[in-house]
């Protein structure tokens, strides 16, 4: 049986440094191709830390320390507050729920503005965030500018989308389904457009009226438009709503109006 081999001090840095080249990363002692580097290291230098020392390379801890996903995160945000789409963006390799647990956990970033517009940043650089927040809220959406300008003529969702497709092929937007969709749930959100259903029948005086009868084309059919302009709103329904035969029905269709258009629009209408 040959004696074992005998490692020189040279020979044992070199090792290590040749590992920690090939695998972009110090070895660790978890690694089974190293275990036996790691018994003669510990034998030659007293321990696997000062091992790695002396051959000037870090620790796996402290090298796992820089390099992990909370790291990368805090590297990101120093001096640069930012949202989580800014964040998704330069962390290209990580899932978005990876991102936010990761976000939930470092006690030292935290966030400012209202959720979908929040901004994240470490702790002790308050003011580059507020700085940063008052950006993104004065940033528009080119697609949420197209959906607002559209929609001084009420139109149905199809009808915006359709003319949302038209208008950014014009003016070079990118255009996505979900873009319409998102800009008018954020426009809703603000208060600066509203949704009118024409969906429900009505009764008065014992009498049930049909929401056909009620709205005529209008029925089963809901409307986009904006809070600021309630003539076209009421000249567009004037146009299309049925007149009014008897009494009852007159005051279902009053009834119901009432209940689904803002009051500028009810007025202007009646």
């Amino acid at each position: 049986m040959p004696p074992p081999r005998k490692w020189t001090r040279e020979e044992i840095l070199n090792s290590l440094r040749d590992v920690a080249r090939n695998t972009g990363r110090p070895p660790s002692t978890r690694d089974p191709e190293v275990q036996k580097l790691v018994r003669v290291a510990k034998k030659e230098f007293g321990s696997w830390q000062h091992a790695l020392r002396v051959a000037g390379l870090q620790t796996y801890k402290e090298w796992r320390s820089r390099h992990s996903l909370s790291a990368r995160i805090k590297n990101f945000l120093k001096n640069n507050p930012s949202t989580f789409a800014e964040m998704k963006k330069e962390l290209q390799d990580c899932s978005d729920s990876a991102l936010i647990s990761r976000l939930k956990l470092c006690k030292d970033i935290e966030s400012i503005g209202p959720r979908r517009k929040k901004v994240y940043f470490l702790v002790g650089q308050e003011d580059l965030a507020q700085k940063k927040l008052e950006k993104v809220l004065g940033e528009v959406d080119p697609m949420m500018e197209i959906i607002f300008d559209l929609l001084k003529e009420p139109m149905t969702y199809k009808q915006l989308e359709a003319n949302a497709k038209l208008r950014a092929e014009i003016e070079g937007v990118d255009f996505l389904e979900k873009k319409v969709s998102n800009a008018v749930r954020i426009l809703r959100m603000a208060g600066i457009i509203y949704k009118a259903k024409f969906t429900r029948s009505g009764a008065h005086g014992g009498t049930k009226y049909s929401c056909f009868e009620i709205f005529g084309s209008l029925a089963n059919k809901i409307y986009y438009c904006r809070y600021d302009c309630p003539r076209e709103m009421a000249t567009f329904l004037s146009d299309l709503l049925p007149k009014a035969t008897t009494e009852g029905l007159r005051c279902a269709l009053t009834h119901q109006l009432k209940r689904i258009l803002p009051r500028d629009v009810f007025e202007s209408l009646m």
